[in-house]
């Protein structure tokens, strides 16, 4: 997949602030799993296709669609397996954020939008790719001035178009929303699917399938990622393999270092090590 990005990590936002930016091309079906995110994103489909999930909710994009990924809210999407799509994305975040996107009529119910052949809007994001430059100290005003100028264009063109029509597959996909909030909680714990599938009130088949339709892996596959990008996580500090090993759910120091290194191809020590080079 070919992409450009930078992001900005322990940035003190003020008003609005752009924290990632760039361009993909991205390989057939390639998927990113369900996320929550701290901060918005904002997607810009310019050719290919594929499916956004986002509320309960699955939305066939194409080209000329836009779909924003709003704070704490579980998203997801894939690239179609024969037409994989090229897109452009921002992300942002600052105390005037939520309320600049509402002003023009951007909300969490209205996040994805059929733009069609609107030559300006890519040529926005473009701009805010060229201008975003870590390595300068006010790099965030051009990219921060383009962004609004994009929010304004989204304004223009929801006085004219509607959303895009929406395909729901709701119980399936609020039944996986759920394990996987559950799995966020309970990562920590030395938590079965057995137990997931219960509190979710399904059978262990039949949860399993739903997840897998949703998210392309099975609910094992997503819990083991999420207790190892977590691990990666509490490595770069101080604590002790057995203690890390403790905070994402395995009671064995060894299992763990055998499913970490099966994971990164680095046992916890080794990784660490080569982290702080």
């Amino acid at each position: 997949m070919l992409q450009t990005s930078f992001i900005i990590q322990n940035s003190s936002p003020g008003e609005i602030t752009v924290l990632t930016s760039g361009n993909s091309q991205t390989t057939a079906g390639y998927s990113m799993a369900p996320m929550i995110l701290d901060y918005y994103l904002i997607h810009y489909v310019n050719s290919g296709k594929g499916v956004f999930w986002s509320r309960e909710q699955r939305y066939e994009l194409g080209p000329g669609d836009l779909f924003i990924i709003f704070p704490n809210q579980l998203a997801a999407y894939t690239a179609d397996t024969s037409n994989p799509w090229q897109y452009a994305w921002v992300g942002f975040t600052g105390s005037h954020a939520d309320s600049l996107l509402q002003a023009v009529g951007i909300t969490e119910d209205l996040h994805v939008l059929n733009i069609g052949d609107h030559e300006r809007i890519p040529s926005l994001l473009t701009s805010i790719q060229d201008h975003f430059q870590p390595n300068n100290d006010f790099f965030d005003l051009p990219t921060g001035a383009y962004l609004r100028l994009l929010f304004f264009e989204f304004k223009k063109i929801l006085e004219k178009n509607r959303p895009i029509a929406i395909n729901t597959h709701q119980e399936g996909y609020a039944a996986v929303e759920k394990s996987i909030r559950w799995m966020i909680t309970h990562y920590n714990q030395q938590v079965t699917i057995e137990q997931i599938a219960d509190a979710m009130g399904y059978h262990r088949s039949h949860l399993a399938k739903l997840f897998t339709k949703y998210t392309g892996v099975s609910p094992t596959q997503y819990l083991f990622k999420l207790r190892m990008q977590r691990a990666q996580s509490l490595l770069l500090g101080n604590f002790a393999v057995e203690q890390v090993a403790a905070s994402v759910g395995y009671s064995d120091a060894l299992y763990f270092s055998k499913m970490f290194k099966k994971w990164s191809g680095f046992s916890p020590s080794v990784y660490r090590q080569k982290m702080k080079e």
